[in-house]
């Protein structure tokens, strides 16, 4: 029998003023696109990916998912507060705001993910794959020798190493946004070398130095995935992008004929 572990649903994160007023909702997991809430498209990829065994909704609502958590004040306290919950040892951590995920990805990323046996596992996209599919949604992407990635919205994590590493985890959330600060936990050599990358030369620095870094920054297995499916990393915050997903999601519906809309 394929492997089935926990899913922590990040679903925790207010809506923006701009996203209350035009939907009307108070947190951004309910935005409805396509008919049904962002979390209710997650949630169904989830439990038919028959990857999951239970989901634990760290949220607002206690419908949502197999057990409800209430939200912190932030996505890291969040998702501590679901790893907390969670029995273990690998658990899927995953945000709500990913409507356009399927079974099948859930399916893909968790089998390829555990085969790694590594403490994190991210998944990353091409940039190739991501405009083929959905050239009208944005993402950042960051230029590497192997190439140009997004970063996904769901990864794998080892319960027994997020406790461990729960206070370098803070430390480099924190750090996010203070390039000093974080290069000095990374490296500065290797923050040198990723600016060159997307400035001058993309070869300057490699997927496997990243992760290097990542892992001195941070001790334990890290590593990336490759994936092919770009809805793991389109995620959807802005009016434009939640009016983009629900034309791709209804053109994704059965016709009457029992043939998908185009």
């Amino acid at each position: 029998m394929p492997s089935q572990l926990e899913c922590v649903l990040l679903a925790g994160a207010p809506a923006t003023e701009e996203v209350r007023k035009a939907f009307d909702v108070e947190w951004r997991s309910d935005v409805p696109v396509a008919g049904r809430r962002m979390i209710d498209w997650v949630l169904e990829a989830l439990r038919s990916s028959q990857r999951i065994s239970r989901v634990i909704t760290v949220g607002p609502h206690a419908r949502d998912g197999d057990v409800q958590i209430e939200p912190g004040e932030t996505f890291l306290e969040n998702m501590m507060r679901g790893v907390r919950e969670a029995r273990g040892p690998d658990i899927l951590v995953a945000s709500s705001d990913i409507p356009l995920i399927e079974g099948p990805a859930i399916c893909r990323l968790v089998d390829r993910g555990l085969e790694l046996s590594a403490d994190f596992v991210y998944p990353v996209i091409r940039k190739q794959d991501c405009d083929a599919r959905y050239p009208e949604l944005k993402r950042t992407f960051l230029r590497v020798r192997e190439g140009t990635f997004t970063g996904g919205n769901a990864v794998l994590i080892d319960k027994d190493f997020a406790l461990r590493a729960e206070p370098r985890i803070q430390d480099l959330y924190k750090a996010r946004k203070e390039p000093l600060k974080l290069a000095r936990m990374v490296g500065f050599g290797t923050l040198l070398k990723v600016i060159a990358a997307q400035k001058i030369w993309s070869g300057a620095v490699s997927v496997r130095a990243l992760e290097s870094a990542a892992e001195r920054a941070m001790p334990g297995r890290l590593r990336a995935l490759v994936c092919d499916e770009p809805e793991i990393g389109e995620d959807l915050d802005q009016l434009t992008d939640f009016a983009l997903a629900e034309r791709i999601l209804l053109d994704r519906r059965p016709s009457p004929s029992g043939n998908k809309e185009v």
